[in-house]
């Protein structure tokens, strides 16, 4: 995901980079770490999405286990930087 701003997304992802977000809320649920680059003022929160057979149609994507990892962000400048 990159370029974004002033932006809500509801996401279930085996993987997300986020490049370039400013004043964005995500909520999510992934199989691993989220990874952010060059970003301001993001916020991140648990998978908050609900409708009817959710539960199964996320067990189809290999998407049904609640990792935690959306509180788990890696700074990927950060990270490179060390």
């Amino acid at each position: 995901m990159e370029e974004l701003e002033d932006c809500v997304f509801v996401l279930a992802s085996h993987h997300v980079w986020i490049h370039f977000a400013k004043r964005s809320d995500f909520y999510l649920r992934l199989m691993s770490i989220p990874i952010m680059e060059d970003s301001d003022g993001v916020r991140f929160a648990n998978y908050c999405f609900k409708y009817k057979r959710i539960e199964e149609d996320l067990a189809v994507a290999v998407l049904d286990e609640e990792t935690g990892n959306w509180a788990n962000m890696d700074d990927f400048k950060w990270l490179r930087a060390m």
